[in-house]
């Protein structure tokens, strides 16, 4: 009994080596090879070996020869971090010590063509359409356009939609309405699917709008959140990282940096900043944020369309006599199909495979990979075998596309393989030395988790030359930066008094209870910033609605004035202060106590210095307590709580 189990159990594992077996041969027939380039549809460690080159993943290893194919454990298996890659390059022919370099640009490429779809735009399906090859909307169908990464594989031309959620004049969403004219979902998963990208235009196409209120920071964060949350729903996590300013308003440039953004468009709009305009050098390492123009145009005539020609020509021109590779950027709201197609035949035809067509977020990222990558090479003179090691953990957790061309010197490339780590696909070229490592993130932090930098809450006029600045929490500015604009006439702030949430903006301009005024403040001039961590600075207002409170009238019909409490109230002084939070609160806020004990109580002051309320509590050392505000007035309000072992106050705004 005991030799017929054993006998069972080695055909079971004959029939599972065998089943592999088939399945390899079935693979190697089915599949469709292009020049040096291999597709993994999975995360298996198999190596793929061609008599043109090979790409392989540890573990396992597969040899095609003429009619053999081999089946064998590969011999060697690094172990790693999942932040890095090593690679295997096969070489003959060395003259000298072989060396890895980066290729300035990626694939090799001379200059790059850009261009991006602006305000939701639904022709950036046609477009796709033109340059994926398809169908469009009017009824043609379109071949495609490529270039290739330098060994022999198409890559087709990629571009960018910038998106608004909000309509600009009401609180309407954009995307999924007047179908055909705006980018709806099923727009955005084609476009995300195939490597295309997102830009940020802002939550609503203007800061003015009501629900933004002036916040360029908050325009650019709730567009950031919702962009993320829907593509996350349909299966394409993306998370944007370059913005286009919306129209030619200011503010955005500093704060989308602040922000996290590496690229940002615009028209002519400067924010004080370098404008990186025209045929663009592509030498800079761009360690700061690439703030660039383009060319913007909707009239699709065929003068337009040859002007857009002699560009190209410039381009290639210029890429042919400079050692520096250059850039030209194009935007448009969507172009005639028939002259976009015309100008991209053109392209095609007068690039002779010269110029690379990324996103302006592939191309920063490409430049953003080269800097941050940690590499290093080790040559084996008698294997003929250069080792290298790609360390990715200093990249930034958003950066999407992680490819990277390198340029090998000194010998010719006769096989790459993957020995530890993941890449989605590798290419190379044997006679000019190029490697291409194909790597594109597909998860990203969610935007909603955050930490972003201290906001204004509320803008109040207070006296006939005082403004109140209430913040989220504590910060420390000085004067530079603010400013306050009624009748078109912008005044700046020349002092400011205040401490940790609040601040009173003093002007040498008088207001009246009818004047209607609006709060500025610029990011880039000012020095705003969180009291507990200064790289986080205020981002920029732009015209934030100031609340007029001179003259207003209370509930009691007693005319209402608030006081300056930073000069006249003594309740603080030389007292330890209270966190309380919310702050602002609509109701509810929790006060925790940092040394206090035993039994006290929670004495509430308005802005007059009455006592509005009393409450007795059990206070235990770091331990919240809950004190309900529901039945007070919107305003500021002074908390003290006070035990046995002492008093500490806090001040907090009650919306």
């Amino acid at each position: 009994m005991f030799k017929v189990i054993v006998f069972f159990m080695n055909l079971m594992r004959f029939s599972k080596k065998l089943l592999c077996l088939v399945f390899c041969l079935f693979f190697l027939q089915s599949s469709a090879f292009s020049g040096n380039l291999i597709n993994f549809p999975w995360q298996q460690n198999f190596t793929f070996l061609l008599p043109s080159g090979s790409v392989s993943y540890p573990g396992k290893q597969l040899t095609a020869q003429p009619d053999l194919v081999a089946f064998k454990e590969s011999s060697m298996v690094l172990e790693t971090s999942p932040e890095t890659v090593v690679i295997e390059i096969g070489l003959s022919n060395v003259t000298s010590t072989p060396t890895a370099a980066y290729a300035n640009l990626k694939y090799n490429k001379a200059g790059v063509f850009n261009f991006e779809m602006d305000d939701n735009s639904g022709k950036a399906v046609d477009v796709f359409r033109v340059l994926n090859g398809g169908t469009a909307s009017n009824g043609v169908t379109y071949p495609g356009k490529f270039f290739t990464d330098g060994c022999g594989n198409k890559i087709n031309y990629r571009g960018a939609v910038a998106l608004n959620f909000l309509n600009n004049y009401n609180q309407d969403q954009v995307v999924n309405n007047a179908a055909g004219k705006k980018i709806n979902q099923e727009g955005l998963n084609l476009l995300v699917g195939n490597n295309w990208t997102l830009e940020n235009h802002g939550y609503a196409h203007s800061a003015g709008n009501t629900l933004i209120d002036g916040d360029i920071a908050k325009n650019i964060h709730e567009n950031t959140k919702v962009f993320y949350s829907k593509m996350a729903a349909a299966g394409l996590p993306y998370r944007i990282r370059v913005a286009v300013t919306p129209t030619n308003d200011e503010g955005y440039q500093p704060t989308a940096k602040q922000l996290g953004y590496i690229g940002l468009t615009t028209q002519t709009r400067r924010d004080d900043a370098s404008l990186f305009s025209g045929y663009a050098a592509l030498s800079p390492d761009w360690t700061q944020m690439l703030y660039t123009h383009r060319s913007f145009n909707d009239k699709w005539d065929q003068t337009t369309t040859n002007s857009f020609k002699e560009k190209i020509d410039r381009l290639l021109l210029l890429n042919a006599t400079t050692a520096t590779p250059q850039m030209f950027r194009l935007g448009t709201h969507g172009p005639d199909l028939p002259k976009w197609a015309e100008l991209m035949d053109y392209l095609q035809t007068a690039s002779k495979d010269r110029v690379w067509v990324p996103s302006l977020q592939e191309l920063i990222e490409y430049f953003e990979v080269k800097r941050l990558l940690v590499r290093t090479s080790t040559y084996d003179a008698t294997a003929k075998k250069l080792i290298i090691t790609l360390n990715y953990s200093k990249i930034p957790e958003h950066n999407r596309f992680r490819d990277v061309s390198l340029l090998i010197k000194g010998a010719n490339v006769t096989s790459v393989s993957v020995k530890s780590g993941s890449l989605d696909k590798v290419s190379f070229n044997s006679s000019t030395g190029l490697i291409n490592l194909y790597k594109v993130k597909k998860t990203f932090a969610n935007p909603a988790l955050d930490v972003l930098p201290p906001k204004i809450v509320s803008a109040t006029l207070t006296g006939s030359n005082k403004v109140r600045v209430v913040f989220d929490r504590s910060v420390s500015l000085t004067k530079t930066g603010f400013s306050i604009k009624s009748g078109g006439v912008e005044v700046p702030v020349s002092e400011v008094i205040g401490q940790g949430t609040v601040w009173d903006l003093k002007v040498l301009s008088t207001y009246t209870s009818s004047s209607v005024l609006s709060l500025y403040y610029r990011m880039q001039r000012g020095a705003a910033v969180d009291a507990s961590n200064s790289t986080f600075k205020v981002g920029s207002y732009i015209g934030k609605k100031i609340v007029n409170k001179i003259g207003a009238v209370s509930t009691s019909g007693m005319q209402s004035l608030e006081l300056d409490s930073f000069e006249t109230d003594s309740l603080v002084a030389s007292e330890h202060s209270l966190q309380a939070y919310p702050n602002p609160t609509t109701g509810n806020v929790y006060i925790i106590p940092a040394a206090l004990s035993g039994q006290g109580a929670i004495t509430v002051y308005n802005s007059n210095g009455k006592i509005v309320l009393q409450q007795k509590v059990q206070v235990e050392k770091g331990q919240p307590l809950l004190l309900n505000l529901d039945e007070q007035a919107s305003g500021f309000y002074t908390l003290r709580l006070e035990t046995s072992t002492g008093a500490q106050v806090s001040r907090i705004v009650k919306l």
